[in-house]
């Protein structure tokens, strides 16, 4: 994918809707509800997944030191970045497999959590991206991203 091998460095659900997430050392997914126990899976927009490198960026450009929870995604991964070439792409997560559907754009809830974050999203897919869970199963931290031949 890059030059190093993209992995899962973080996982987390929101079980109620505004709710705080909480960070998991795993996650099932499920073809039918997205993320099992996270609200407001909708059918291609299941999972959320934020790049690591892109995050610090927005966090860099506005001098702060965010958690990677304050983007309110359910993985955190690194050694990838992602852009427009990854739409219609699938990714394998351990025992799972995601059809990316598109750029995670960033709301107005970002200017809650931080003043600017919203605008620091929008550039080079800072905000990260959302898929539909094909192939249900766990995912667990350490876990290596791998993305497959394109649909």
């Amino acid at each position: 994918m890059t030059r190093e091998q993209a992995r899962i460095v973080a996982l987390a659900v929101r079980p109620a809707r505004r709710g705080d997430l909480i960070e998991r050392s795993s996650l099932q997914l499920d073809p039918t509800s997205g993320v099992v126990d996270d609200h407001g899976s909708r059918s291609r927009r299941q999972v959320t997944i934020l790049a690591h490198s892109q995050w610090q960026a927005a966090c860099s450009a506005l001098d702060e030191e965010l958690h990677w929870t304050t983007r309110r995604a359910n993985v955190l991964v690194s050694g990838i970045e992602f852009g427009p070439e990854f739409l219609g792409q699938k990714l394998r997560i351990g025992e799972a497999e995601i059809l990316i559907h598109g750029e995670l754009v960033p709301c107005y809830r970002m200017d809650e959590q931080q003043d600017g974050l919203q605008q620091q999203l929008v550039p080079d897919w800072r905000g990260g991206i959302y898929g539909e869970v094909l192939h249900g199963g766990k995912i667990e931290i350490g876990q290596d991203l791998q993305l497959l031949d394109q649909c």
